[in-house]
């Protein structure tokens, strides 16, 4: 059982997550799968990890680690590359808005 109450009890959440994001790996990040069944899948995946919170109520810091470990996924199934000459602010922006319509396209929820 995890200990939701302090900061450990969200390390071992992220690194449950990570653990089975890793297990699906080939899954997840296969480059010619459908963006929209990975996406549906790490829904699962990470609801799969996250089904003992339940009803707490949460920290900021806490939210902020498990969101942080959700979008590090994300990059991962879905990378981009900058294009040449491209400024990093511009850069993160344009692939912001590809994983928005991503997620739209799938109805992913997280």
């Amino acid at each position: 059982m995890y200990v939701i109450g302090n900061a450990m009890g969200v390390a071992s959440l992220v690194s449950r997550m990570w653990a089975l994001f890793n297990r699906n790996r080939g899954v997840l990040t296969c480059r010619h799968g459908s963006i929209v069944r990975k996406l549906h899948f790490l829904q699962l995946v990470i609801q799969h990890s996250l089904w003992c919170i339940g009803s707490l109520n949460l920290t900021i810091r806490q939210c902020e680690a498990l969101r942080g470990a959700q979008q590090s996924m994300l990059r991962a199934i879905l990378p981009r590359k900058p294009r040449e000459d491209e400024l990093d602010w511009v850069f993160f922006g344009r692939w912001g808005r590809h994983i928005k319509r991503q997620r739209e396209n799938a109805n992913y929820v997280g």
